[in-house]
C-alpha cells in the first residue's frame, strides 16, 4: 500500500505511525516543519519526527496539497508542482473552532475577536493582546485556554453558549464588552478580547477530499483534546481501526 498523509501535526504523525508497517508513507504539510498546532519544538513532536524519519517516512514539508483525484495528489512546493500517486489519501488536517457566525456573534466587527487556535499560539510565544479576554464556548480548546490564561496571570471570563440566542458586539474599533442575549434577558460582560473556543469543525480544504464519501480518502481528524501524546495516540487508533476494518496486510520493505 502507498499512503499519502496531509498534515504533519500530532494527528498526521499518529496516522503515519499506524500506517508505516503496512506500506510506503508520504507526509505532506504546507509549513516546512512537523508539529502543526503543537509546534515544531515540542519534545514529543521532535522525538516522533526523528523516529519516523529513521523508519523511512518520506516528507514533503513546505508543500501545499491542492487536488486529489482518487489515486493522485497534486502538491505545490518550493520546487514546483508534483503529482504523488497513492492508494489512499489520509487527511489529517486537524480541526478548527467555530467562527463568529457559527457562534451566533452579531453586531459590529471590532478588533480583538480571535480564534482559539490563534490565541493558543500567542500564549505559547508569550504574546498577549488582551488584559481581560472572554473565552466563548465549551469546545476542546476552552479548558486549555482557561488554564493557560490563568497561568499567565490573566483575568479571563468563560462565556458558555448553552441557551444563548446571540452574542452582540457593539464596539466599532476595539472590543470593550459584549452582550449575551438569552430568554431571560441580556447581560453585558466587560472584556477587551473575545476568544472563539466553541466546537471542533474538521478542516477540509483539498479539492476532491472534502466530502465524507470522497473516493480513496480517509479522514483522521479526532477531536483535539489532551496533550500531544494523547492527540497522537487518538489519531493512531483511528488509523489502526481503518486498517483492521479493511484488512490491510503487513508489508515488508514499504512496498505495495
Amino acid at each position: 500500500m502507498i499512503a499519502v498523509i496531509v498534515g504533519a501535526g500530532p494527528s498526521g504523525l499518529g496516522c503515519a505511525e499506524a500506517l508505516l508497517p503496512h506500506g510506503r508513507v508520504i507526509v505532506v504539510d504546507r509549513i516546512p516543519v512537523t508539529g502543526g498546532s503543537a509546534g515544531w519544538d515540542d519534545p514529543e513532536i521532535r522525538r516522533r519526527t526523528h523516529q519516523l524519519t529513521k523508519s523511512a517516512v518520506q516528507w514533503r514539508l513546505g508543500a501545499t496539497a491542492i487536488r486529489w483525484t482518487s489515486s493522485e495528489l497534486l502538491v505545490l512546493g518550493p520546487d514546483g508542482a508534483e503529482s504523488i500517486r497513492a492508494d489512499h489519501l489520509f487527511f489529517a488536517g486537524g480541526c478548527r473552532p467555530r467562527t463568529s457566525i457559527e457562534c451566533a456573534v452579531t453586531g459590529q466587527r471590532p478588533a480583538g475577536v480571535i480564534p482559539a487556535t490563534v490565541a493558543e499560539h500567542l500564549l505559547s510565544t508569550r504574546q498577549q493582546l488582551w488584559r481581560q479576554p472572554a473565552v466563548l464556548g465549551s469546545g476542546p480548546w476552552a479548558d486549555r485556554l482557561m488554564h493557560a490564561l490563568d497561568a499567565a496571570g490573566t483575568m479571563s471570563i468563560r462565556v458558555l453558549l448553552d441557551g444563548v440566542h446571540e452574542v452582540v458586539l457593539d464596539d466599532h474599533d476595539r472590543v470593550t464588552s459584549l452582550r449575551v442575549v438569552t430568554d431571560s434577558g441580556e447581560r453585558v460582560i466587560s472584556c477587551d478580547a473575545v476568544i472563539l473556543a466553541d466546537g471542533a469543525i474538521p478542516v477540509r480544504n483539498i479539492v476532491g477530499a472534502i466530502d465524507d464519501d470522497a473516493p480513496g480518502v480517509v479522514y483522521i481528524q479526532p477531536t483535539p483534546t489532551g496533550d500531544v501524546v494523547q492527540r497522537v495516540d487518538a489519531a493512531r487508533r483511528q488509523a489502526a481501526a481503518w486498517i483492521a476494518a479493511h484488512q490491510i496486510a503487513h508489508q515488508i520493505g514499504g512496498s505495495r
